[in-house]
């Protein structure tokens, strides 16, 4: 009769000398192991088709090759840090991190007053008139029937979302004159916050030949 018994007691498993718990417990003890040059432990698999680097090992590698950044200083903490090239467009990504950010947001003027780049004369936060009030505005949207009056956009106010804002040509809010208000639907009103002598010129250009 056949032995069907392994050495420590218990059944073989099904063609091999050995039950299961002690065919698992050889092939553990005796495979042959690989490792990464950072001392962990990888596959076959990762050892043959992986250039013998772990995943993490392999990742850092690809980065350090396909880097186009560049390391900068901090201009909070002046700690040096590493900026992707794409990162250079906003001046956010000058610090290290939001802490740094918003640390220098509270304790210096960094983006307000003179500092800015859009500063002009620092009156904006002046009110505006008691004259300018909705029936004025309404009569200014009447007049130009209810639509944006730049060109290139001409959306109705039920396009807008809501009323269409009226806007002071020259910038002067105590000039009320209706030569000097025009309707803006909200997105066009926001652009005319920059490059102000193109847009009184072309808005005074857009009413006199309107």
């Amino acid at each position: 009769m056949k032995n069907i018994k392994c050495k420590c007691g218990n059944n073989k498993y099904p063609s091999s000398n050995q039950c299961q718990q002690c065919y698992i417990i050889y092939k553990q003890t005796n495979r042959k192991r690989y490792y990464c040059s950072c001392g962990k432990e990888i596959t076959r698999k990762t050892a043959n088709y992986g250039k013998n680097r772990c995943v993490k090992c392999s990742g850092k590698i690809s980065q350090i090759k396909n880097r186009k950044g560049k390391h900068i200083n901090c201009l909070c903490c002046n700690q040096k840090f590493y900026r992707k090239k794409s990162d250079f467009i906003n001046r956010k990504n000058n610090f290290c991190s939001y802490t740094c950010y918003w640390q220098t947001m509270k304790s210096t003027l960094f983006y307000n007053g003179k500092s800015s780049s859009g500063y002009i004369h620092g009156d904006g936060n002046t009110p505006y008139s008691l004259k300018f009030n909705n029936k004025l505005k309404e009569q200014i949207r009447k007049r130009d029937d209810y639509r944006c009056q730049n060109k290139d956009c001409k959306c109705t106010q039920k396009q807008n979302g809501r009323k269409l804002d009226v806007h002071h040509i020259d910038y002067n809010k105590e000039n009320l004159h209706p030569n000097n208000l025009i309707s803006l639907c909200k997105s066009c009103h926001v652009r005319t916050n920059g490059n102000r002598d193109y847009w009184y010129s072309y808005f005074t250009y857009v009413l006199e030949y309107n």
